[in-house]
């Protein structure tokens, strides 16, 4: 795929948009309040799938109300937008009568609008949209977002939100086996509102015919009763996936944009450009992750990916546990390797987090993990200097337990010494969003799916995980040597440091290194990742972070979960 999106130099000429004689064309900017919030409220999989295409219904609806009053839709993404009209009265009565629509089908959302701005010229319009965003921001500063009136004298609290009075019981089940459930108004009407092919028919569109994706759905896979019901049926009888992905440097491209004096058409031709971006790789990642499962497809299979939003530069996607980090991998790749001449200088990459739990784990709790670990692989995208290069960065956690959160995830990655002034990494997470290279996903797989495929290799699941229980019972101070003297060492060294440090470590060495093959095993799993090479080349490569001596130590978690997300395994075969 390629896509043209013409960006003019800063201080370049340009055509400008042509307006009739005789209007006053004005600009105004919007933003649809707490999406993410709108989206996820309930802990139900038909519930959350029905507020999607309520957001999806609305990109219509407001393409629509914008040409009734001779306005066009210049940027929508994500629920944030700019529209452009003849007539500043025409643009006060669109906002007011879109507003007023989103808050009647949303039953509790909704819209902030700026003032119009006035285009003065054809060459004023990126000042007068940059005006009508500062504007945008003011009205949001300002706190005018209306409360919800939905409010209802039952006693029962909705059992889909927890947020507002029930008012009907509903069968979420089957007829053999029924789920009845109080739910309120707002979550009743996003279950009437679900649409179970409406991102199927932009991914046929972006798939070739010859696809895997179209050879599951034409095996009759598409029909209603292979969706699935709830997450315990997507899950099916292993894990649940959920994978949360953004745009790196959008918000740089747009500011580009309005300092590059853009004409009307080029900002609508970047909006979009993103918009085909966003859905042509989310296909491919769909595509990629469905060609495994087309042997053991029936008619019946319930279709394991879900995308549950999907608008401007954000992705919220549901799936089968084992699918989870081969998908959010795909979808980065795919997103990033798209030829787009951007903007000079600019690339724009997109980093992802993935959350593998049982599927009783609360929802709302695995997005919260999921959202903040986001925020740590894009720190990472840039802290690393891969978002330079137009790479994102993917972070993941796979969670056992009842309860977690982000915060003790990311600390049970580390030693802390008591002070807590220093620490060492047990994890190489987040990694690079590439298919190879240093410290690459793409690379990360593949060594997961070596060892698996190596059942001599010295080096399986259970032993990895045995070494991060041991690691995480070392005391820090019995680290400390380990750590100088490790620095530059090769793989016979290393181990033989690790063999010196504690009775615990040398234990785990000395039953390691009875294997055959396991030293050769770490060179092979340095060498996938990137790590490979003298000490002085390892170390100039991550110069903060002492590359030399942690480069197997810091994949000892991360592989031990890592051959749990392999797709096609059984439990068996991961030991």
């Amino acid at each position: 795929m390629s896509l043209q999106i013409p960006v003019p130099e800063p201080g370049l000429s340009e055509n400008g948009g042509r307006f009739a004689d005789g209007c006053d064309p004005h600009l105004i900017a919007f933003d649809v309040d707490g999406i993410q919030e709108y989206l996820f409220q309930s802990v139900l999989l038909r519930v959350i799938a029905g507020a999607s295409a309520v957001i999806a219904n609305a990109d219509e609806e407001l393409a629509r109300r914008a040409r009734k009053r001779g306005g066009t839709v210049i940027v929508s993404t994500g629920g944030i937008g700019l529209l452009q009209f003849d007539q500043r009265e025409s643009a006060q009565q669109f906002a007011d009568s879109f507003s007023q629509w989103y808050r009647n089908e949303t039953l509790s959302g909704s819209v902030a609008a700026s003032a119009p701005i006035q285009v003065v010229n054809s060459r004023g319009f990126s000042t007068a949209a940059s005006a009508a965003f500062e504007s945008l921001e003011k009205q949001k500063r300002a706190g005018r977002r209306e409360k919800p009136e939905n409010s209802m004298p039952q006693g029962r609290v909705c059992e889909s939100c927890g947020s507002e009075m029930s008012s009907v019981r509903m069968n979420f089940g089957t007829r053999q086996s029924p789920d009845l459930k109080w739910i309120g108004p707002v979550c009743l009407h996003k279950f009437h509102s679900r649409d179970r092919h409406g991102w199927q028919d932009w991914c046929r569109t972006f798939t070739p015919e010859d696809s895997s994706l179209h050879e599951f759905w034409n095996r009759d896979c598409s029909s209603p009763t292979t969706f699935p019901r709830d997450f315990n049926n997507l899950a099916g009888n292993g894990m649940l996936g959920l994978v949360v992905a953004d745009a790196d440097g959008t918000g740089r491209l747009l500011r580009r944009l309005a300092e590059s004096n853009a004409d009307h058409e080029t900002w609508r031709a970047f909006s979009e450009g993103l918009r085909t971006l966003t859905r042509s790789s989310l296909a491919a990642a769909i595509n990629h992750v469905i060609a495994g499962e087309i042997a053991g497809a029936s008619q019946q299979s319930v279709f394991p990916v879900m995308p549950l939003f999907c608008g401007g530069d954000d992705f919220v996607i549901a799936c089968r546990g084992d699918l989870a980090l081969e998908l959010a991998a795909e979808l980065c790749i795919s997103f990033s390797d798209s030829e787009k001449p951007w903007c000079p200088g600019h690339q724009l990459g997109l980093s992802a987090a993935v959350v593998v739990t049982h599927p009783g784990f609360p929802f709302r709790n695995a997005h919260r993990i999921a959202s903040q670990l986001l925020r740590n692989a894009k720190r990472a995208a840039v802290r690393e200097r891969w978002r330079e290069a137009g790479c994102g960065a993917i972070d993941f956690a796979l969670i056992s337990e009842s309860t977690a959160d982000a915060d003790t995830i990311v600390r049970d990655r580390t030693i802390v010494n008591s002070s807590r002034t220093q620490a060492i990494e047990f994890s190489g997470r987040p990694y690079r969003a590439a298919r190879s290279g240093y410290r690459s996903i793409g690379g990360f797989l593949n060594v997961c799916r070596w060892l698996v495929n190596t059942p001599d290799s010295g080096l399986g699941n259970s032993r990895l995980h045995e070494l991060r229980e041991v690691c995480s019972r070392t005391r820090w101070e019995t680290l400390v040597p380990a750590l100088k003297a490790d620095k530059g060492l090769g793989v016979e060294e290393f181990l033989q440091v690790l063999g010196e440090v504690t009775n615990d470590f040398q234990d785990w060495t000395r039953r390691t290194t009875r294997q055959p093959h396991a030293k050769a095993s770490v060179r092979k799993i340095l060498e996938m990742l990137g790590m490979s090479g003298n000490a002085e080349q390892v170390i100039a490569e991550d110069p903060e972070n002492d590359a030399g001596g942690r480069s197997f130590r810091s994949l000892v978690g991360d592989l031990a979960d890592g051959l749990a997300l392999i797709p096609g395994l059984k439990a068996a075969d991961r030991r």
